[in-house]
């Protein structure tokens, strides 16, 4: 639900503070195509890493290895 309410709010946030729509919608785009992303990229690799290293760490700790 938030979702759909997020663009509508910021849009209309950044229209009250005294920017244009247009110029509110342009923003708004560039924070969710370059900003989130970016901020997301730490967490993707991390991810992918435990993902990729939790087997190997259960079977070495199995064996007792570790």
């Amino acid at each position: 639900m938030i979702g759909i309410i997020q663009p509508i709010l910021i849009t209309q946030s950044l229209a009250l503070a005294g920017i244009g729509t247009a110029l509110a919608t342009k923003q708004y785009g560039i924070v969710m195509g370059y900003a989130i992303p970016l901020m997301l990229l730490p967490g993707f690799v991390t991810n992918s890493l435990s993902i990729a290293l939790v087997p190997a760490i259960s079977e070495s700790k199995e064996n007792n290895i570790i």
